[in-house]
């Protein structure tokens, strides 16, 4: 009994030992969602063949068993075989293994061949080591952490070293909401539309890419990070700023009291405009004006306020009515106060109080 027990802790250890010194036929390093070959420039041959069975198996670093690998090409085909065999002769046969793995690792491919030939039967069980690694992108993709403001035009590209099929690279653009707002085929993303688009100020889109309609991870050239093919912009609203020489209160500036002559008409006007300050420069905006209104203090000097467009720029234009001022003594002062409210095409109530003490 006892020398039985022996021999069965001898079988047990063989075999251990036999599995952690299997012989590895050949390296293969791959990318990511790319179909490959084994073997990778040639075929697996073996003569007068009768019966052949081959069973193929991806493992992970560890030589678990992970799936099948189910693409196997053979010719002749086992039906074949059988056709050309039937009078004892063996054929040659030839067959590789295709595969694609989706995650970056270490992973084995295992063949198991059973073979009937002229000469009697037989099987082997080979390895090969598949080293898998992340696609790069060709070029940084530079899109800018804080965002982008409305109206500025923004193009990248995810296009990378590995994945080398154009037609296959799309990308899909989706709201706050997960709605599809956008997509194209490529990979050189635009984003114009959508920063030109007044519903999206103020919110932020998603852009995902894909290749053979597939999301991917992927590093920049020269870094470790992992990244995945899916990008958060910030559709962002400028600031509105006034120039005029009016001072403006309601804002509590601190700014020094102003005097205006009644004959500098360069200084009846307010000019509006929205600003934003991009990476390389700014971005100069018109306001839309809906439900202007211009009132003053005291009232009747102020006449004919009207907004008018010049470029960029909004012009809050008003008179001094002659009637008011030749009631004025010369070299009289009048403390004077303008309230300028209008909405702009961005939701926003512009309300603001300038004041001036205009001399005769």
């Amino acid at each position: 009994m006892k020398r039985v027990i022996f021999l069965l802790l001898f079988v047990f250890a063989a075999l251990s030992t036999s599995n952690a010194k299997v012989t590895i036929k050949d390296t293969v390093n791959v990318t990511t969602m790319q179909k490959f070959k084994i073997p990778q420039n040639k075929n697996i041959v073996i003569a007068n063949v009768l019966r052949i069975k081959v069973d193929a198996e991806l493992l992970d670093a560890g030589m678990n068993p992970i799936r099948k690998c189910d693409e196997l090409w053979q010719d002749p085909t086992n039906a074949q075989i059988a056709k050309k065999t039937r009078g004892g002769r063996g054929t040659d046969v030839q067959f590789s293994v295709f595969e694609t793995i989706k995650k970056e690792g270490t992973y084995y491919i295992k063949l198991d061949i059973k073979v009937k030939g002229e000469r009697g039967s037989g099987r082997k069980v080979v390895y090969y080591l598949v080293n898998v690694k992340l696609p790069e992108v060709a070029a940084p993709i530079d899109l800018s952490p804080k965002g982008y403001f409305y109206s500025q035009k923004k193009t990248f590209s995810f296009a990378t070293i590995q994945f080398r099929d154009p037609s296959l690279y799309s990308y899909k653009i989706f709201d706050g909401g997960g709605s599809i707002i956008g997509q194209n085929k490529g990979s050189v993303v635009k984003l114009d539309s959508v920063l030109s688009d007044l519903k999206y100020v103020g919110s932020k889109v998603k852009v995902v890419g894909y290749y053979n309609g597939e999301e991917f991870e992927y590093r920049e050239i020269g870094s470790p990070d992992v990244h995945k093919s899916e990008w958060e912009i910030s559709i962002l609203k400028p600031e509105i700023n006034d120039f005029t020489d009016w001072r403006r209160t309601d804002n509590k500036s601190d700014a020094e009291p102003v005097i205006i002559s009644a004959y500098n008409r360069n200084a009846m006007r307010i000019l509006y405009s929205y600003f934003g300050k991009t990476d390389n420069g700014f971005v100069v905006i018109q306001p839309q004006v809906k439900g202007f209104r211009l009132t003053s203090e005291p009232k009747g000097l102020v006449i004919n306020a009207r907004p008018t467009r010049a470029g960029s720029w909004l012009y809050v234009q008003f008179e001094l009515s002659k009637d008011y001022l030749d009631g004025i003594e010369e070299y009289g002062e009048i403390e004077t106060t303008l309230h300028v409210r209008f909405r702009t095409q961005f939701g926003e109530t512009i309300d603001r109080t300038y004041d001036a003490t205009i001399y005769k």
